[in-house]
């Protein structure tokens, strides 16, 4: 039997038995750890890639037979606030129960291509695409962000943006992030606009 894959974005332990996953196949889920010493699963640092057996129904899910996989030090080491930022987003952007898988294979491979030079807004902007939001009254240069929105992964994180798009954009992700009902909630909601407003690469 295959094992699935996840993504660690909150661990509860030891205050509540459970951790918050974006899991591959099923979106973001709840999930308890079985067969795993209490220890050891406070050790499971958000971002941390892990794989294990899944079990859905009873509700709360379950996994068992986990193994880590990795743990994205390199792009913790080289921008933490922007790492937690993608973990946060994500925790609360994602539809609970329902696969998102651009947005998984975008998240994997930021943690995997860490030590290369990409640009934040892009990544930013590719992560609220691949969740289909696309907010209202926001001049859009549909020509330019579709090309950006369609290129594969290893193309589009050697992209450049320059300030004319740098600028539109910036008013269109924080758009995105004005969406969202609870964003007054986001504890790196401080960091957002230097993240937006700065057309930096890291």
């Amino acid at each position: 039997m295959l094992k699935s894959c996840g993504i660690v974005l909150r661990n509860y332990y030891p205050y509540k038995q459970k951790i918050s996953l974006f899991d591959k196949d099923h979106g973001r889920i709840e999930a308890c750890i079985n067969n795993m010493r209490f220890n050891h699963a406070q050790q499971l640092n958000n971002g941390t890639i892990i794989q294990y057996h899944i079990t859905l129904y009873p509700s709360p899910c379950k996994i068992h037979d986990l193994d880590i996989v990795s743990i994205p030090f390199e792009l913790a080491k080289h921008d933490l606030v922007f790492f937690h930022h993608i973990l946060e987003l994500s925790y609360y952007f994602l539809p609970h129960g329902a696969a998102a898988p651009d947005t998984f294979d975008l998240i994997l491979y930021l943690f995997n291509a860490a030590h290369h030079t990409f640009n934040k807004q892009l990544i930013l902007f590719r992560f609220f695409i691949s969740l289909g939001m696309y907010p209202e009254h926001i001049p859009f240069e549909r020509n330019y962000f579709n090309y950006l929105a369609s290129q594969k992964l290893d193309i589009f994180f050697k992209e450049k943006l320059d300030e004319i798009h740098h600028k539109v954009l910036e008013s269109w992700l924080l758009q995105c992030i004005a969406m969202h009902p609870n964003k007054n909630q986001f504890k790196t909601i401080s960091h957002e606009k230097n993240i937006m407003v700065s057309n930096e690469n890291i």
